[in-house]
């Protein structure tokens, strides 16, 4: 029977540790997408129903259900940034591993970003736009519907409808 070496035993042990990591990873991403989806839904759902049912509720109901959808996309993209840190974390281990067994400058994280700034936001044009846009719109939403609201809510109380 041979036995190991100690650096191959710690080679394996690492490749398994780094195609561990990777499903991680992908699992992070495939919640974070499911967590994007299911807030813009969610948000939009909750507006239409608003928008639907705005006859039958009171005034300082609305003032108070159309922040709503602005605290759901808050909820989300809290939920979407910590797994974001994690992956950032892992991430850097990764390139660690990397930097000990790879060539010298191959490897996704080394590749990816080589002077990885990690105070920096790793998000995508793409996203950082989809986030400020729902942002956004929740909030436009917000403001106009409870101003409206607010409106019939004061005109109420002073009696004048």
């Amino acid at each position: 029977m041979t036995e190991t070496k100690p650096e191959d035993r710690m080679f394996q042990f690492h490749l398994e540790e780094f195609k561990q990591l990777k499903a991680e990873i992908h699992q992070h991403q495939k919640f974070e997408f499911a967590m994007e989806f299911g807030a813009a839904t969610a948000a939009f759902g909750v507006m239409g129903f608003l928008v639907n049912q705005a006859h039958q509720v009171n005034a300082a109901g609305a003032v108070i259900a159309w922040w709503v959808p602005l605290t759901i996309v808050v909820i989300a993209r809290i939920l979407t940034k910590a797994l974001n840190n994690r992956d950032r974390q892992i991430g850097a281990y990764i390139k660690a591993i990397e930097r000990q067994y790879a060539v010298t400058g191959l490897g996704w994280e080394s590749y990816l970003h080589p002077d990885l700034d990690t105070r920096r936001s790793m998000l995508t044009p793409k996203k950082r736009w989809f986030w400020t846009a729902l942002y956004s719109v929740c909030v436009l939403a917000g403001l106009i519907m409870t101003s409206k609201a607010a409106s019939v809510l004061v005109l109420g109380l002073m009696g004048r409808s």
